[in-house]
This record gives C-alpha cells, sequence and structure tokens, in this order.
C-alpha cells in the first residue's frame, strides 16, 4: 500500500475517533422535557445508528411540535450530525451555516464541522484557512486538539511534511487526546513520504518498543525491512509478534536474535520465549527441550516449572512429581512454589501415590 493511500486511510480513521464522543456529547444535552421521538433519536445517535436518527428526524413535524427555541437548535444540530456521518457534506455545510451563533456553547465545534464538511466537500483552501483559524481563536482544548489533527492530515496529504510533521511531533510533546502508537505511526507515514528513512525507522521502532501489544506496532513491525541493527531492535521486534500470538514469525525472529546475539544479556528470556512460541504452536517436545535448555543454562525457575506442566501432558505424572518437588526445594519463595505444590499432589494421587499426595 503506497503511503498516499495510508495517509487517506489514516484521516478517515482518525475522524472516526473524533466524530463519535462528539456527537455523543450533543445528543446528551437534550432538555428533559423533549417528547419520546426526540428522545429516541439522541439515544440512536449515541449509539451511532445515524441512519435511522435521521429517519426519526425527518418524522418529527417542527411546525407543530411543542419545542422550544432551544430545543429546536439541538434538533438542528443533530440533523447536521446525522447529515455529517451519512455522508451529505454539502447540506450539512448549508445547515452549520444557518446555526451560526444559535448555541454559543457549541460555536467552536459548528466552526470545527464546518472545517470538516469543506474539507469533505474537496475544498481543502478553506479547510485548510478554517483549521488554522481555530488553531489561532479558539478557547476549546478538544476543538484545537482536533482541528491540529485534521491540520496535519492535510498538510501530510498536499505534501507538506515539514507542516504535517510539526504538528504531529507537536501533538506527541502535549500528550495529546488521541492514542500515542496512532500519532507515532501516522509521523512514521510522514517520514516515509519526505522520504527520511531513518527518522521513519526511529519511529516505527519507538512505537514497537513502547507499545508492542497494539495493533499499530504489528504494522510497525511489518513495515521495517532492514535487518536489525541490535539486540534491542531484534528483541523489540520479536516482542511485537508474541504480544499478537503470531508465533510462527515470533520463533523465526527470537532465532534470529540467539544466532546474532548469543551472548547478550536476554539470552536466557529470548530463549524462554522461544519455549513459550513452541508450546503455543503444539510443538511440547521441542518446547520441553528449549525450557529445559533455559534452566539448566540461565536458571530461569518458571522454565522448570513449565517442564512440569508439559510433563502433566504428555501423562508423565511421575517425572512431573519430581519436577515441582524440585522447583520448590530450588524456588521456596517463588510466587509458583505453592502451585508446584498442588500440582504435585494432584499428579500423586493420579498414580495412586496418596502418601506422597498428602505430604
Amino acid at each position: 500500500m503506497s503511503s498516499r493511500s495510508r495517509i487517506i486511510i489514516g484521516i478517515a480513521a482518525l475522524a472516526l475517533l473524533f466524530c463519535f464522543p462528539l456527537a455523543t456529547t450533543i445528543a446528551r444535552q437534550r432538555p428533559a422535557e423533549t417528547d419520546a421521538s426526540v428522545d429516541r433519536v439522541t439515544r440512536l445517535i449515541s449509539q451511532g445508528q445515524y441512519d435511522r436518527a435521521f429517519r426519526h428526524l425527518q418524522g418529527i413535524d417542527t411546525k407543530t411540535a411543542d419545542l422550544s427555541a432551544s430545543e429546536r437548535t439541538r434538533l438542528a444540530y443533530q440533523w447536521v450530525l446525522c447529515e455529517r456521518a451519512l455522508g451529505r457534506s454539502r447540506q450539512a455545510h448549508l445547515h452549520l451555516q444557518k446555526l451560526a451563533g444559535r448555541l454559543p456553547l457549541l460555536e467552536d465545534y459548528r466552526q470545527l464541522w464546518l472545517a470538516r464538511s469543506l474539507e469533505s466537500l474537496g475544498d481543502r483552501t478553506l479547510s485548510t484557512a478554517a483549521y488554522e483559524s481555530l488553531l489561532d481563536k479558539s478557547g476549546s482544548p478538544a476543538v484545537v486538539d482536533s482541528a491540529r489533527m485534521y491540520l496535519a492530515n492535510l498538510y501530510a496529504e498536499s505534501g507538506e511534511l515539514e507542516k504535517a510533521e510539526q504538528l504531529y511531533r507537536r501533538k506527541l510533546g502535549e500528550g495529546s487526546r488521541l492514542r500515542v502508537p496512532d500519532l507515532l505511526y501516522r509521523l512514521a507515514q510522514v517520514y516515509d513520504a519526505v522520504p527520511d528513512p531513518p527518522a521513519a525507522r526511529r519511529t516505527r521502532l519507538r512505537l514497537i518498543e513502547g507499545y508492542p501489544g497494539d495493533i499499530t506496532a504489528l504494522d510497525a513491525a511489518s513495515d521495517i525491512r532492514r535487518t536489525p541493527s541490535n539486540a534491542g531492535e531484534a528483541y523489540a521486534l520479536a516482542y511485537v509478534y508474541i504480544s499478537h500470538q503470531q508465533y510462527d514469525t515470533a520463533a523465526r525472529r527470537l532465532r534470529s536474535f540467539l544466532e546474532s546475539y548469543p551472548e547478550d544479556e536476554r539470552a536466557g528470556e529470548v530463549h524462554y520465549q522461544l519455549g513459550r512460541c513452541y508450546l503455543k504452536k503444539g510443538q511440547h517436545s521441542r518446547a520441553r527441550r528449549t525450557f529445559a535448555r533455559v534452566y539448566d543454562d540461565y536458571g530461569l525457575p518458571t522454565a522448570l516449572y513449565r517442564i512440569g506442566g508439559l510433563q502433566v501432558r504428555d501423562d508423565d505424572d511421575a517425572e512431573a512429581i519430581d519436577t515441582y518437588e524440585r522447583f520448590v526445594r530450588a524456588h521456596p519463595s517463588h510466587g509458583l512454589a505453592d502451585d508446584a505444590l498442588w500440582q504435585a499432589a494432584k499428579a500423586a494421587e493420579r498414580v495412586d501415590d496418596f502418601e506422597r499426595a498428602g505430604q
């Protein structure tokens, strides 16, 4: 997928991060006396069911309904929210213009949605100017945060990458409402487009090392083509695949780590994680041999405990009893010591060694 395509996809995803919370906020401003139909519209909008909400709105006769001016304004905002969610950008833009000044509390949001509608209509010049104006004038941190992100996306899409980078970096540095993994991934895409491969790689590694369990980390790992330049990078890349249960790729990465950095201080942990990968893949004999090596060479207690579990799985209860008892003798203060005793007792019962089980 090209950088431009990913930028476009990113824009759409980021829009969803903002639109739903704002819609929910507006929906919940309904007065208590609003009738059942309006109440249903509010509930549907808060659930993201804009198509159904819009149909209900179309069925409300605002000319005859007993509604106050503020209620009519809220209905108008709900109407606009539905239009925007349903892709009716031109109609939403026209209606937003008519709402100017009618609800001061939401005026900054109205201007933000106007800018979004202009962007949806393809008018990048006016939408860019509108976002920039909000950055200068809005007193709402949430609106400023949103405007900054949308503006960064526009800059990135139009090739103004230096401006986009500055905005992304600012958001990362000030504790943005957006998730840091998303921002790091977007920043890496900007560096791809510059192009600045070293900066893109550094940014992806920051994402991978800091947020290995996030889906963007998995995408970032797959984007990194070059061989890891050090043991830290190699371990971080392998751990991402472990975190996402992609054990074939993780095992391959872990073996590569051990070939390249056999003396690294993480070698014991890498061997242990490799044993876990084999276990998850159902390769029990291979896992058992790996855990045995981990315990013999690195003294990692959990590896010995894992061996006992594999022996139980293979119906080697007599061997499992010896392994669990060995674990307790060697590591009496370990957090798994009590469980090891319990497992040993259960294994003894299975071989009818009730005296040993009682001990």
